[in-house]
């Protein structure tokens, strides 16, 4: 499988080399998928997952239903196989170029040769020759085809291209750390993936890239990725959805980046000034991402087996040094409406409100978006209507885990430190309230001085502030 990814409602498969399966109307043909990585393809021994596919041309399959109609499963890989049961082989692949079926060809084949053998009569000893030279061809084929002609995918090119890369990198030596405050990872280096693996993660997201690129970079090492690239010590920590795109991803970390070291050194170029002038003085800010952060082999672990004190997440948010929280939001505000997102949430909250008891600067939670941050009045108005709009109706109580055990610890916590999900919901209207207001000031600014600089009529004064 060289790509899985859906376009204008479906789902296409595009193999590596030609697949030579004939389309033959409405008969679909029956296939395994394994190795895709993701859940709704991939077939096991105890769970086999039987697929139809109709073929589109020499290259691409769509995968369908039992009728030949487009499926509505959404998803996305860069890796796997396609296997085509022996029989339905027969009958539904060919040589390249060639309209019929195998089980044709072979049969042709199998009538030219007896024949060629009625008239050539040979001895026992030669037909025994002739049988072995032919299976020796055979099996020579399949060695050459398979070391030498068989292409590797684009994907698993790319990922010995970038390992390569890494092994000569001093900035990326690896190395084993603790769970936690020791296993963030630099701006640019997030960065750097996302460029190298552009072409392939394109507008995809984090369900994507830990099997297809993560996992495979780490698994001679099982560490987590930030572990295999060089660990630094956090400075913040992300919390995130994993639905949300990469690309969303990287400009909300670049533009967090930034506008925290502008704010740190009280002044700076505009967020386009800097980028045009090749300004890398934010790439080295540090972030615990869990789809980096995490050993992806040692989920559980990385979970704290139940106790949410001993997790990954936990430990990285009360590790000394940490400056704040960013939540990676779109206008739909999906990591709200996910549990351990909550949890975050929560732990955030408590730290604010135990730095202020003890007079120490923290950051708190920031909202960032892929063009700016609210709190810094950064982001575009239409964003933070948006997302202003989608608070005043969410409720934290909805949000959803991948499993039950989870939703309840997170939701008892909620309980045990807050009292009800009302209240919560209260602190997090009360934390965008006032992110919006510095948006709504901030828009108040450029737009008196915009005013300020353009031609006025006589006798007009512009008030100092503009209500939108």
């Amino acid at each position: 499988v060289e790509d899985i990814c859906n376009e204008r409602d479906h789902l296409l498969i595009t193999t590596c080399g030609f697949h030579n399966l004939i389309k033959m109307k409405r008969h679909p043909i029956p296939v395994f998928l394994r190795g895709t990585g993701h859940f709704l393809l991939d077939s096991k021994p105890e769970k086999p997952i039987q697929l139809y596919v109709m073929p589109v041309n020499e290259l691409i399959l769509e995968i369908v239903d039992q009728d030949g109609q487009p499926v509505s499963i959404q998803a996305d890989s860069s890796m796997g196989q396609l296997e085509v049961p022996f029989l339905r082989t027969l009958i539904h692949s060919g040589l390249p170029n060639c309209k019929f079926p195998l089980l044709l060809q072979l049969l042709l084949l199998l009538a030219g040769s007896l024949a060629l053998g009625i008239y050539l009569l040979p001895s026992p000893e030669e037909l025994i020759i002739y049988v072995l030279l032919a299976l020796a061809l055979a099996l020579l084929g399949l060695l050459l085809w398979k070391q030498l002609i068989r292409n590797s995918t684009s994907l698993s090119r790319r990922l010995k291209a970038y390992a390569s890369y890494h092994a000569k990198d001093d900035k990326r030596k690896t190395k084993a750390s603790a769970r936690g405050k020791d296993r963030g990872i630099r701006v640019w280096k997030i960065l750097d993936l996302y460029e190298h693996f552009q072409s392939h993660i394109r507008n995809r997201n984090m369900y994507y890239l830990d099997p297809n690129i993560v996992r495979p970079l780490t698994a001679g090492v099982k560490l987590s990725f930030s572990e295999l690239i060089g660990p630094d010590q956090v400075e913040w920590f992300v919390s995130h959805w994993w639905g949300t795109s990469v690309a969303t991803y990287c400009s909300a970390l670049k533009r967090h980046a930034y506008e925290v070291k502008v704010k740190e050194s009280g002044g700076g170029d505009t967020f386009a000034s800097a980028m045009a002038k090749g300004d890398q003085s934010w790439s080295n800010t540090t972030y615990w991402i869990c789809t980096f952060s995490n050993n992806q082999y040692k989920i559980a672990e990385e979970l704290g087996g139940g106790e949410h004190t001993e997790s990954s997440f936990y430990k990285a948010l009360h590790s000394d040094g940490l400056k704040g929280t960013c939540m990676i939001l779109d206008e739909m505000t999906m990591p709200l409406m996910r549990s351990w997102c909550l949890f975050e949430l929560l732990q955030t909250i408590e730290l604010e409100e135990k730095s202020q008891e003890e007079m120490r600067p923290f950051g708190g939670l920031l909202f960032c978006t892929s063009v700016g941050v609210l709190n810094y009045g950064s982001s575009t108005v239409e964003m933070s209507m948006k997302i202003g709009e989608r608070l005043l109706t969410l409720s934290l109580r909805d949000a959803q885990a991948t499993t039950d055990k989870d939703k309840k610890m997170i939701a008892d916590l909620v309980q045990s430190s807050r009292g009800s999900f009302d209240e919560i919901d209260t602190t997090l209207r009360v934390h965008i309230r006032d992110a919006l207001k510095a948006c709504h000031q901030q828009v108040n600014t450029d737009f008196t001085s915009l005013f300020g600089r353009l031609p006025q009529d006589e006798g007009t004064k512009i008030e100092s502030a503009v209500n939108l």
